[in-house]
């Protein structure tokens, strides 16, 4: 009777959840992960042949399986219990998540590094590449016993000796100094606020500007129930949840207004903060509206006007940054369809800055689109 039930079961689990999972309404985006599914892979001799077909559909059907994120936390409960530490590509540390990013990829940074270069060329002004260490790098005395991350130091090195016309700002050594402060959320991949505020104080080193002290913000805990990409991605759920803190300064430049979109599509607000954002899954887009192709940001301030080429770290580390211009102009190449320069007047600039976490230059080439 017993042995009746457990192949009923079985033929159930193979069977009929595809067959539940072809009948699902269609989802393009993952709200628990906050990132695009993978689409239906396109079928032709040579995609089938080469095996990226096959790829192709493996992901498809990952993605798109019928009760998805049930299997994911019930798989990290069972990997944790027979003593593994690390699900999906997210290792479970000391009370925090961290991702085990890839190794980095020649045929995705060379050319990232040598398209950063030729802007640089043609604009002709004063550019920079921030790189920033993901937690793999400055949080390693938290990852479990024998887990294998490479040296992102030495990335950032092998980068910066590509580089030509363009200054490199490495914040390792400052974030290493506070390591042991909240600098990265533990269930998400970005730097929190804190970090971001580490991080400026070596971007006004290398921008020339003189950033505030800590003393001189203001701090508004925004949200204290963050469960970020990595907790939604892992299946762990045995993590403290995160803090989304706002820092405004107490004397600084006050925003005069922040343009998301460009042309007709155009729409102002009066803050760079979207605080709907906080009820919802997705509480990091709070920053600035989340992913934007571009937003324009003008301050009372008299300074600089400055662009910044990014992506989602630069959310938390515009905010400090806005204190010493009157205008940044920020550009997410990943979601921008038309070219650059139609959309923005390089010559109004007097700086560039290009923020990027290491894993994001390691892996998207849309930055190759720049020129």
């Amino acid at each position: 009777m017993h042995k009746k039930i457990s192949v009923i079961l079985f033929a159930l689990i193979i069977f009929a959840i595809p067959l539940i999972s072809l009948f699902l309404p269609y989802q393009k985006i993952s709200v628990q992960e906050n990132r695009m599914l993978a689409d239906f892979p396109k079928f032709n001799f040579d995609e089938f042949t080469s095996k990226r077909f096959m790829k192709g559909f493996d992901d498809f059907v990952s993605d798109h399986i019928a009760f998805r994120d049930q299997w994911t936390t019930v798989k990290a409960d069972l990997v944790t219990d027979i003593g593994k530490r690390d699900n999906k590509g997210v290792y479970l540390g000391d009370n925090c998540l961290i991702e085990n990013i890839a190794s980095p990829d020649p045929s995705v940074y060379q050319p990232n590094t040598e398209a950063i270069n030729a802007f640089a060329k043609k604009i002709n002004k004063p550019t920079f590449l921030l790189l920033a260490p993901t937690a793999a790098e400055i949080e390693r005395d938290r990852l479990p016993a024998f887990a294998t991350t490479y040296d992102q130091s030495e990335f950032l090195k092998t980068v910066g000796e590509n580089l030509k016309g363009v200054a490199l700002i490495n914040t390792v050594s400052t974030l290493s100094a506070h390591k042991n402060e909240y600098i990265y959320y533990r269930t998400d991949h970005h730097w929190t606020s804190l970090g971001a505020y580490y991080a400026y104080t070596q971007v006004g080193k290398d921008l020339g500007f003189t950033p505030l002290a800590y003393s001189d913000f203001e701090i508004t805990h925004a949200a204290g129930d963050f469960n970020g990409t990595l907790y939604s991605k892992s299946g762990y759920r045995s993590i403290t949840s995160d803090t989304i803190d706002f820092y405004t300064a107490k004397n600084g430049s006050s925003l005069q207004s922040l343009v998301i979109g460009s042309g007709d599509d155009a729409k102002t607000y009066n803050s760079i903060y979207f605080k709907d954002w906080l009820t919802q899954k997705d509480k990091y887009s709070a920053f600035f509206n989340g992913n934007q192709s571009i937003e324009d940001i003008k301050t009372n301030g008299q300074g600089k006007n400055l662009l910044v080429l990014k992506d989602s770290y630069a959310h938390s580390l515009v905010p400090f940054l806005m204190n010493h211009y009157s205008r940044i102009t920020m550009v997410d190449m990943r979601y921008l369809v038309q070219p650059l320069d139609e959309v923005v007047k390089l010559k109004d600039y007097d700086q560039v800055l290009f923020v990027y976490n290491v894993d994001t230059f390691n892996t998207d080439d849309s930055i190759q689109s720049i020129n």
